[in-house]
């Protein structure tokens, strides 16, 4: 592990607080490659040497049908003999838990007395939490479930309940999951976030890059010996600081045989710079990421890739609006705008980031073409127009939560409010699955 002292600091210092009965949960975000589940792992194997009982999972991209409570149902797999040969056996809640794919490997799920759907969620997450304080009564527990950007709400939801209900118990959650769970008002982990948050009970590590004097380290670590400062250098202008294509660049170049050691320090041949590509294993990374976007963004951003070109980054941008009647965007947005130029037609595309606001960056395009109006002068005076009459200062507005118009359309086709206005989760085929959820719950 390198450059991530700081989080395992807070990570040792929230296992204390755990052991001393303040249970709590830790999410680590960051974007592809920061080094999410090497931390967790590092973590999860040092709690365990310091005595806890570490439980892993993981959630999968399994698209719509994938088991509900998949990265919980892998943390408990392997604690059920213990528990079957414990004293009092928490028989009941291994019935639960088995109905909703939680319980022991190979139980089948057993008929449960009916209740209503808020009944049987509050009865599956006691017997989860009735399971998780038998474990950790002898000895702290700590979970750690990696991937959860994968996950479905109610393995989300289970958590912040479990770190609330397990009262003073040594209980610490480890969660990874990528920076977009922090970026989504509805998706599947906010009201969890929100929820921990609001008791105190989460704090976030969001992993950046690392600096040239880590990936200095990195690389010599890699390595096995220290590397000249021209390698360690091209390594992070190549990763621009991501330890994962950082490790990726160092592979491609040892694999292919260009590097050579001398003066007691890696370098490259000097043959090398011309055969320098980007790693396999980066294209295909970056080729999957692009996969999962839009066909009209994957199609802007083709457009966009051009090498002739105008593009205009503009950072630290005054609170404002994406437009008069809509979104906010805050002052962490970036606006990076490209201008490619075919004859006489030039396209214009704007992709906005903003990691308070929108949950993936927001595309706009537009063409314009080049008309002769001879010596003709297309510019004219701009005059005011009242469009509607009103008091000067009056601003038309509703307040929070007394706006009577925010459900007209979703009345009008018959689908839940979250689902008209979800943002870009909506737009994906896998919201299907959620909305279906949400409407059999009516």
């Amino acid at each position: 592990m390198v450059g991530r002292e700081h989080e395992r600091r807070v990570i040792a210092e929230a296992f204390r607080a755990a052991r001393s009965g303040r249970p709590s949960a830790v999410l680590i975000t960051g974007e592809p490659g920061a080094g999410k589940t090497r931390l967790l792992e590092d973590a999860a194997g040092g709690l365990a040497t310091a005595g806890a009982m570490v439980l892993t999972g993981y959630a999968l991209d399994l698209g719509e049908g994938a088991p509900l409570f998949l990265p919980l149902a892998r943390a408990l797999a392997g604690v059920w003999p213990g528990l079957r040969r414990a004293e009092a056996p928490p028989d009941d809640a291994a019935r639960v838990l088995a109905a909703a794919g939680m319980g022991p490997p190979g139980t089948p799920a057993p008929d449960l007395l009916a209740l209503p759907p808020a009944g049987e969620r509050l009865r599956l997450l006691d017997a989860l939490v009735d399971v998780c304080l038998r474990l950790a009564f002898d000895r702290p527990l700590v979970l750690a479930l990696d991937d959860m950007q994968w996950a479905a709400p109610e393995p989300w939801d289970a958590v912040a309940y479990l770190v609330r209900a397990a009262g003073s118990a040594p209980l610490l959650v480890l969660l990874a999951a990528r920076e977009e769970v922090l970026a989504s008002a509805t998706g599947a982990p906010a009201a969890a976030i929100e929820e921990l948050r609001r008791l105190r009970r989460l704090t976030i590590l969001t992993l950046g890059r690392l600096a040239l004097h880590d990936v200095e380290r990195l690389v010599a670590a890699w390595l096995g010996d220290p590397a000249a400062p021209e390698l360690a250098r091209l390594v992070g202008r190549r990763s621009e600081g991501n330890p994962f294509f950082a490790e990726e660049t160092l592979a491609d170049v040892a694999e292919r045989g260009l590097l050579i050691r001398s003066d007691g320090a890696w370098r490259l041949k000097p043959e090398a710079r011309a055969d320098l590509e980007r790693p396999a294993m980066i294209r295909l990374t970056v080729a999957r990421r692009l996969q999962r976007l839009p066909d009209p963004t994957r199609r802007a951003l083709a457009a966009a890739v051009r090498d002739d070109d105008l593009v205009v980054t503009t950072s630290h941008i005054k609170a404002e609006f994406l437009r008069r009647d809509g979104v906010p965007f805050s002052d962490r947005l970036t606006v990076v705008e490209h201008f490619l130029r075919h004859g006489n037609t030039l396209t214009h595309v704007m992709i906005a980031t903003d990691p308070v606001y929108l949950s993936e960056p927001m595309i706009n395009t537009e063409e314009f073409v080049v008309m002769d109006r001879s010596n003709t002068n297309w510019l004219y005076n701009c005059e005011t127009a009242e469009e509607i009459p009103r008091l000067k200062h009056d601003v038309p507005m509703f307040q929070p939560g007394q706006n009577p118009h925010l459900k007209e359309y979703a009345d009008e086709v018959g689908l839940p409010l979250d689902a008209v206005r979800g943002g870009a989760e909506t737009t994906y085929p896998e919201y299907r699955a959620k909305l279906r959820q949400m409407m059999g719950a009516k």
